[in-house]
């Protein structure tokens, strides 16, 4: 957030602090499109949206309070801001690109077998537009190819094979992952969610381990189970998600 702010008092990006994701009517697109569209690494999409690949945004939540974080006319490179600070830059200008591209588009297949009183089946996609995901890579869809069969098709059956196994216990969450269950359960804001994870690390609850997966410390276990034993709502993330919607109300 402190990055994004920077960014914004630069006047790269409008103001972050928000949880408006609708466009304003009046919204520029093709204005923040065309000054994009200097940076190399968007320029070719660009291109493709001005000249008449542009879809705009029908959707989104009006929280009433700022436009959504978008690029501005001033536009930054690599070169100029380097570091997070472009990976900020760059993430905002590739998600307001998407939010304006066309839809991508993949074909379906699904081949049904008969064996014996079994029937089994397999399903097969491919993409045939890539859409906004061009522009956002880290949306991907691996395609599944499967054979082309025809209806009353015999086909041999190569191996036939039982496995059995156990379940395995949920890894630690990642600071995204625990970021998406909070918009769930509608704890925290755009902006006060990544304060709330810094508050449980400096307290010394929770420690931050490889692929950034939050652990748990024997404090921070101790300090659940002994809410727990008092009364297990306090634990539960419903309870905050209800005094926030209260404070709402009030507010």
């Amino acid at each position: 957030m402190h990055i994004a702010e920077r960014l914004y008092l630069q006047g790269y990006i409008t103001y972050p602090r928000t949880e408006t994701t609708s466009y304003p009517q009046k919204f520029d697109f093709k204005g923040v499109a065309n000054s994009l569209a200097s940076i190399n690494e968007f320029n070719a999409y660009c291109k493709k949206l001005l000249s008449g690949g542009m879809k705009f945004p029908k959707h989104g939540k009006d929280a009433g309070d700022h436009p959504p974080i978008t690029p501005t006319n001033k536009v930054a490179s690599g070169g100029q801001l380097g570091g997070v600070d472009w990976k900020i830059y760059e993430f905002v200008c590739r998600h307001f690109l998407g939010t304006i591209g066309q839809d991508a588009s993949f074909s379906k297949k699904k081949a049904e077998f008969v064996c014996g009183n079994h029937e089994f089946s397999i399903n097969g996609s491919s993409m045939t537009d890539k859409g906004f995901t061009e522009i956002m890579p880290w949306i991907t869809i691996t395609d599944q190819i499967i054979p082309d069969f025809k209806i009353g098709q015999k086909v041999l059956v190569g191996l036939v094979d039982v496995k059995t196994g156990m379940t395995t216990p949920p890894d630690h969450l990642t600071e995204s992952e625990l970021i998406s269950l909070m918009e769930k359960h509608g704890i925290g804001t755009d902006a006060s969610m990544a304060t709330h994870i810094n508050n449980v690390c400096e307290r010394n609850y929770v420690t931050v381990a490889s692929n950034r997966k939050l652990k748990p410390t024997e404090l921070g276990i101790n300090l659940v189970h002994g809410y727990q034993s008092i009364d297990p709502e306090l634990v539960a993330p419903t309870l905050r998600g209800n005094i926030e919607r209260s404070c709402d109300l009030i507010a």
